[in-house]
C-alpha cells in the first residue's frame, strides 16, 4: 500500500490592517505595516501640516461669515481731556455673544518690556487655530498717575486696541449717521458697482451690507435704495474688512 501524503493548499494572509479602527489615521496604518520610522515621521508631520491648514480655512470661513455681524460701538467713554472712546467693557460685551455663537474666543496676554507693555489679543477658533495682534505702548503716566493707575490705563487701552484690530470693530457715534439730512438720491449705478465689487472681495453678498446698514440709518430693502449719504460709511466699513481679512490672510 503506497503512502499519499496530503499536501493542504496555502491559505492567504489574512489583512492584519483589517484589525485597525476605520478612524485610524494614516500614520497609524503606516506604524501597524511595518513601514520605516523615517517615513513614519514624515507621514506624522505632514498629516500634521494638512490638520493645521484645515483648521486655519475653518477659522477664515468662520470669520468671514461672522466679521458682518460685529457692531460699532459707541464711544461712551471720556477720557483725559475729555477725548471720547470706546470703553473695553463695552468693546467686550458687544462682541463675546457674536463671537461665541461663531465657535471664538478671545484672552490676552501682557508682557512687561523695557519702559512699555506689550499687550497681546488672541482670537482663537473651537478647531484649533488662533491669531493675534500684539501692539507695544509705554506706560501712560498722563493726568499725574502712579505706577499702579500708569499699568492698568496702559493695559486697558492696549486690550481696547487690539481688540478692535484683530476683529475690525469701528468705534463712534452709530446715531450720528441715522441723524444726517437725507437729499432724497439713492446710490448710483457706478457706487453700487463698487460695493459689490468690495462684497465680492469678501464672498459676501447685497443682503450682508444691507444687513449692517439697516441699524446705521442707511436701510434699505435692495442695495439700490440705499440712500447716497450711506455709501462713504457702507465702502468705508467694506474696505475696512477687506483690510482686516488680508492681515488675517497673511
Amino acid at each position: 500500500m503506497t503512502d499519499t501524503a496530503i499536501i493542504e493548499a496555502p491559505q492567504a494572509l489574512p489583512d492584519l490592517t483589517a484589525q485597525l479602527p476605520e478612524d485610524a489615521s494614516i500614520v497609524e496604518r503606516a506604524a501597524f505595516a511595518g513601514m520605516p520610522v523615517e517615513m513614519i515621521e514624515q507621514l506624522r508631520l505632514m498629516a500634521r501640516d494638512e490638520r493645521a491648514e484645515d483648521a486655519r480655512r475653518e477659522f477664515e470661513s468662520a470669520f468671514a461669515e461672522m466679521q458682518p455681524s460685529l457692531p460699532a460701538v459707541a464711544k461712551a467713554g471720556e477720557g483725559h481731556q475729555n477725548i471720547k472712546y470706546a470703553k473695553l467693557e463695552d468693546v467686550q460685551s458687544a462682541a463675546r455673544p457674536i463671537l461665541a455663537e461663531h465657535g471664538f474666543s478671545i484672552r490676552f496676554k501682557v508682557e512687561d518690556a523695557e519702559n512699555a507693555l506689550l499687550i497681546t489679543c488672541i482670537l482663537s477658533h473651537r478647531n484649533g487655530h488662533s491669531d493675534s495682534d500684539t501692539i507695544r505702548l509705554p506706560l501712560d503716566t498722563s493726568g499725574s498717575k502712579n505706577a499702579v493707575q500708569a499699568r492698568g490705563s496702559t493695559v486697558a487701552y492696549g486690550k481696547r486696541y487690539t481688540l478692535c484690530n484683530i476683529l475690525g470693530i469701528q468705534t463712534g457715534g452709530e446715531d450720528n449717521d441715522a441723524g444726517a439730512q437725507r437729499t432724497g438720491e439713492t446710490l448710483n449705478a457706478d457706487q453700487v458697482k463698487q460695493i459689490r465689487a468690495a462684497l465680492g472681495q469678501l464672498g459676501q453678498n447685497d443682503e450682508t451690507i444691507l444687513a449692517w446698514a439697516g441699524p446705521r440709518g442707511f436701510g434699505a430693502t435692495e442695495l439700490e435704495n440705499m440712500p447716497a449719504e450711506g455709501f462713504e460709511p457702507t465702502i468705508g466699513q467694506l474696505n475696512h474688512w477687506i483690510k482686516v481679512r488680508s492681515k488675517n490672510n497673511g
